[in-house]
């Protein structure tokens, strides 16, 4: 059961704590420490078999604003048309520096670059494919709908979401572990749905990295599978709420 999450509850219950990294991942990496857990990109959960999700909240009893981070799969590269150097390669684009690099988030609805999502109900794979202004549409990477609830049932079997309500900013900023809810067991025939809504979405992190004979290798950083907090309760029924600080 998830009541072991009780235990691990309690060196956060604390009062407020600086960041010690500056972005999203800031109100997670102070919570990591406190708990002991070692930064790592493990598809296994964090700690004691139970995986912790940590968001931000600007007063108590509010929803959390961004998108949480479900888990980490790469596509099925045997089966896509392009792998991670042709993903970038025909769809990235250069920044201020110049680096070619591919950040954007995958939808049901064509992003600014062309790129949008699609489920393949016959084969039971989620398509990332690119529409052109003129012409069919492109295949470009696949990934099977069965591998993602797999991934979805190991990731998520108890979950502890953690809501920290959050004050200041950049480096000033400052968290306040204040509420866990506990699941377990998702819904993972619900996944489909939820891609299909748009409510999960696909981060596509990803920059070349020169290589010395004048070639490229790609750094990425996880093809993020990310919800919308309204849609959590779809995949996780029935929460256990624990309060760690009272009002």
């Amino acid at each position: 059961g998830v009541t072991g999450v009780q235990t691990c509850a309690l060196p956060i219950s604390a009062g407020f704590v600086r960041t010690r990294r500056v972005g999203d991942t800031g109100v997670g990496f102070p919570l990591e420490q406190l708990l002991g857990i070692q930064e790592n990109s493990s598809r296994t959960p964090d700690f004691l078999g139970i995986e912790i999700k940590s968001t931000r909240i600007t007063r108590r009893g509010a929803q959390p604003r961004t998108r949480t981070t479900l888990f980490a799969q790469t596509p099925d590269w045997s089966r896509s048309a392009l792998d991670a150097v042709g993903l970038l390669t025909t769809y990235g684009y250069r920044n201020d520096t110049g680096r070619l690099q591919l950040y954007c988030t995958l939808n049901p609805t064509p992003n600014s670059l062309g790129l949008f999502l699609v489920i393949d109900d016959r084969s039971d794979n989620l398509d990332a494919r690119y529409r052109p202004t003129a012409g069919p549409d492109r295949d470009a990477v696949i990934w099977g709908l069965a591998k993602l609830r797999a991934v979805l049932r190991a990731k998520h079997r108890q979950t502890a979401w953690v809501k920290a309500e959050c004050r200041g900013s950049g480096a000033n900023e400052e968290f306040r572990y204040v509420e866990v809810g506990l699941t377990q067991h998702p819904i993972a025939s619900n996944l489909t749905p939820l891609l299909v809504s748009g409510a999960i979405t696909v981060d596509l992190l990803m920059h070349e990295l020169p290589t010395s004979r004048g070639g490229i290798r790609v750094r990425d950083h996880g093809y993020l599978f990310k919800i919308q907090p309204s849609e959590i309760a779809s995949l996780f029924p029935q929460p256990r709420t624990i309060t760690l600080i009272e009002p």
